[in-house]
């Protein structure tokens, strides 16, 4: 059985629902997304729901992996703070190592808010707490380096530092890798002439990211897919929202639909379908599985609110339907 590291964040999520009628979506070319959650000015906008859970891509994946059966340690740091004990109580609880994540008595554990709309899209408004200041002296090397694999969730703040310190104790040791970057991550990855994908055995990007890193249009997929294939050691996966995914080894490119299901809440997703991912080639080593299971994950994710709720437990993905996945050999 594999035994998996997680780095990322970990917070403490607040979910909430608001009333109909105190907010609406209105569209900007001024915002990055071209859309925006509108408040009117000077009034007070009433919640109906607030509800609590733990999240962060440290420790989204890392339940994944527990749920599907695999031993697996988040190495992180919580604020010395009641959040901080709920969230580490609730990754004991589903079956996570804890025993290297740090207290921070400075800093408090980091905070989002989300704020959703009624079609499952949402703004988080996020804090960086004890999370975004991991540094290099304070990670346990020789307590990690009998890992089997290092999952490196997105990483910003002082933390981003830890990304290439990571990737390169992970070589030293013959420790694979899977990676879900973050922007500051892709752009450290173009800043190296890519040569850092030369040691990722699973990439995961949604189709912005790898535009970015590519410096390609959103709809050049070829263009995409050969830049970093040429330069990648091992698979690609690439999520595009309501387009569901694909993936490649490099001979082959999968492509599969998203799986029906009445959306919640979104977040949380990336992390479920890259945690999925990892998980199916680990119990399989079969892509079309590896895929198939990373969407059904990222589903069961997003049919719940909050980002641990709806992952699923192993054996969980046979009930859901079947799922149209295409292949095709690679011919550029």
């Amino acid at each position: 059985m594999a035994t998996i590291v997680t780095f990322g964040s970990a917070t403490w999520d607040a979910f909430s629902e608001l009333e109909k009628g105190d907010y609406r979506v209105i569209e900007d070319d001024k915002f990055l997304t071209k859309k925006a959650i509108c408040f009117p000015l000077g009034s007070k906008v009433i919640i109906d729901k607030l509800n609590f859970f733990s999240g962060g891509g440290g420790t989204n994946t890392a339940a994944t992996f527990a749920k599907q059966g695999f031993e697996v340690s988040y190495l992180g740091r919580v604020g010395n703070d009641g959040q901080g004990t709920m969230v580490l109580e609730e990754l004991e609880e589903i079956g996570v190592d804890i025993s290297m994540v740090v207290r921070d008595k400075e800093r408090p554990t980091a905070f989002s808010l989300i704020l959703p709309t009624p079609q499952g899209k949402r703004s988080i408004l996020a804090y960086r707490g004890a999370c975004h200041f991991m540094r290099e002296e304070t990670i346990p090397w020789s307590s990690i380096k009998k890992a089997d694999w290092f999952y490196i969730a997105p990483l910003s703040g002082e933390s981003v530092n830890l990304f290439k310190p990571l990737i390169k104790f992970a070589r030293e040791q013959n420790i694979k890798i899977a990676l879900n970057p973050s922007i500051s991550q892709v752009e450290m990855i173009k800043n190296s002439d890519q040569s850092l994908l030369g040691d990722i055995d699973l990439l995961v990007l949604n189709n912005e990211e790898a535009a970015l890193l590519t410096d390609s249009a959103i709809n050049q997929e070829e263009r995409m897919l050969k830049i970093i294939l040429e330069s990648l050691k091992g698979v690609l996966a690439i999520t595009s929202g309501v387009r569901g995914a694909l993936a490649s080894d490099k001979e082959n490119i999968f492509k599969a639909p998203i799986a029906p299901v009445t959306v919640r809440a979104c977040t949380g997703a990336g992390d479920a379908f890259a945690s999925g991912f990892l998980s199916g080639l680990l119990e399989k080593n079969d892509i079309e599985y590896a895929i198939r299971l990373a969407i059904l994950n990222a589903a069961g994710c997003v049919s719940k609110v909050g980002a641990k709720e709806g992952l699923l437990k192993k054996g969980e993905a046979a009930e859901w339907p079947p799922l149209k996945i295409v292949k095709n050999k690679i011919n550029f």
